[in-house]
């Protein structure tokens, strides 16, 4: 006679969830110091450290982008002014560390890379919103079968 195995019920479900998730955030967070480290404290050039830096940036898009179209995040209405506040913190951020980083480059060279970075965030502030309101669509899909 078998053994029935490994009993897997909702609260096991739930903790290894929570646990996952902890550990997720750690590991980004622990590649964000890193690259920051590599970057702002030794000074490292780009090439040394890319790798890291895409693959975390990549990986973070890609995760907030899954959590809003499969509904890990209820968002009946997406709101305007809360993605507007999105966009320009993720501008007041990226233009923070670029101009510590390029401070004594031209104001020209910087005010560049500000609009890169701009642009780059309003495209993905645009996929976010495109992803929840494709996400918003499927869930209420689901519910009506």
């Amino acid at each position: 006679m078998k053994s029935p195995g490994l009993q897997v019920d909702e609260r096991n479900v739930a903790i290894t969830r929570k646990i996952c998730t902890r550990l997720y955030l750690i590991t980004v967070a622990a590649l964000w110091l890193d690259v920051c480290w590599r970057q702002f404290i030794v000074k490292q050039p780009l090439g040394e450290f890319i790798d890291l830096a895409v693959l975390m940036t990549a990986n973070v898009i890609l995760f907030i982008g899954a959590i809003l179209f499969y509904g890990g995040v209820t968002m009946p209405r997406i709101r305007t002014s809360a993605v507007a506040v999105f966009y320009l913190v993720c501008i007041a951020v990226g233009a923070a560390f670029t101009v510590f980083k390029y401070r004594l480059s031209p104001i020209g060279e910087v005010i560049e890379r500000i609009l890169l970075i701009a642009a780059i965030a309003g495209l993905v502030v645009l996929l976010y919103a495109v992803l929840a309101h494709l996400g918003a669509k499927k869930t209420d899909r689901e519910a009506g079968e």
